[in-house]
């Protein structure tokens, strides 16, 4: 049995946590995990078949949020996301809009 590495850095992610570009530069914070996206019934026509976990990071100094696809991470340490990108690669990802598929789960908002 193999394990996806991307979701084994899933599991040692927290709210709060740092997000730090491959450099270390910080990007921002964890504000949410979607662990299990759903697509909400029935899944829009765009959809992609499997979803990919997310998260969703309020952006230091701005407080903008990015949804960053959970394989755009390199590692996670004691302390911080580390991303596999440079800082100023960032906003040429589309990471400022929110997938149309992605949906809190329920009693979450």
């Amino acid at each position: 049995m193999t394990t996806d590495p991307n979701l084994l850095l899933l599991e040692r992610i927290r709210w709060g946590m740092n997000v730090c570009d491959s450099e270390h530069q910080p990007i921002g914070r964890v504000v949410k995990v979607y662990r299990a996206a759903t697509y909400g019934a029935p899944p829009p026509a765009a959809s992609p078949t499997e979803i990919e976990p997310y998260l969703e990071v309020e952006r230091a100094g701005s407080g903008t949020r990015l949804f960053v696809p959970i394989g755009s991470l390199s590692d996670v340490t004691g302390d911080c996301v580390v991303l596999n990108i440079t800082w100023d690669q960032v906003d040429r990802m589309g990471w400022e809009q929110r997938p149309d598929y992605l949906q809190d789960p329920p009693g979450e908002g």
